[in-house]
């Protein structure tokens, strides 16, 4: 295998490694000097456990012919979370979830993601936190506290084990469909935990003369424009309160609150002129100019 591969020095070379080396797709870099003042720069390649490379796939997207510049909307995620899109902007050569928390877009230079993702994230031990229980019962993982309890279903896809008050998983087999059911059912288990000790919760944000939101004993009243409220019954194992024009859904099931969630914003999704309807309140909604009043003709 390939150790160390070396490339001509550039600033957007040197980017795009720092990015490369935070997100920890390469074990690091150096800028080596050459003759006749020529850098080149000495990349240290990263493998994982089973000496595959980390990198599964490198894909050039700009090119000098051919420029690509996205907003900071288009490029939120790549590969479901699991990839990563880096990008030139005026605040440097940053990786995607960087650009989108400062909102800015750029030139998009290249994108990188990796089959192993999801083992590095199996490998990692849950911690039981105080007051919450886990016992494994054959393939069932149950999460309890009080009276509530979280089953999941692990299928004998993996193994799981309590040690030393963490949740310790491990997967069956060397397969990439294993490695994925790794990462996969460690998410499952750390977001019951989660939910049972901190719970979770998505806020929605209401814009637009006469939209309100409030709640009525088990069912939210939403007026968001039509002839008519709009009743949502609150699912059991969520809570949803009114602030203002804040709707704040809250649960312990992470696929619930999402769904609840997804669901109230599509009674009147946002639209992009004046920005009227139902948002989450840490969503960018691109905006569009209006129609401009046409210019009197001169004769």
């Amino acid at each position: 295998k390939l150790e160390v591969a070396t490339l001509l020095h550039s600033n957007t070379v040197v980017g795009i490694l720092t990015v490369l080396e935070k997100k920890e797709y390469i074990e690091g870099f150096k800028v080596v000097d050459g003759e006749n003042n020529k850098k080149t720069v000495q990349v240290t390649l990263k493998y994982d456990d089973n000496e595959r490379s980390v990198i599964n796939e490198l894909k050039r997207v700009s090119t000098p012919g051919r420029r690509v510049y996205k907003n900071a909307s288009e490029i939120k995620s790549f590969k479901n979370g699991y990839g990563t899109i880096i990008v030139s902007t005026n605040k440097g050569v940053i990786a995607n979830d960087e650009a989108y928390a400062a909102n800015v877009g750029g030139e998009v230079l290249c994108t990188v993601w990796q089959e192993s993702v999801m083992s590095r994230i199996g490998k990692k031990p849950i911690a039981i936190p105080s007051g919450v229980e886990v016992a494994v019962d054959g393939t069932l993982v149950n999460v309890k506290k009080g009276n509530k309890t979280i089953p999941v279903e692990t299928h004998g896809r993996v193994t799981v084990e309590i040690a030393e008050g963490n949740v310790v998983l491990a997967k069956v087999g060397e397969t990439k469909e294993a490695a994925a059911f790794w990462g996969t059912y460690r998410a499952l288990i750390n977001n019951a935990v989660t939910g049972l000790s901190t719970g979770f919760q998505k806020s929605l944000e209401i814009n637009g003369v006469g939209y309100r939101a409030a709640v009525k004993g088990n069912v939210l009243e939403l007026q968001l424009g039509y002839s008519h409220p709009i009743n949502y019954d609150i699912p059991d194992g969520l809570e949803i309160t009114v602030e203002k024009n804040i709707v704040h859904v809250k649960g312990a099931d992470k696929q619930q609150v999402g769904q609840a969630a997804a669901i109230i914003r599509g009674f009147r999704k946002p639209e992009p002129y004046k920005g009227k309807g139902v948002k989450y309140t840490d969503e960018h909604i691109v905006r569009k100019a209006g129609k401009t009043a046409k210019q009197g003709v001169v004769k």
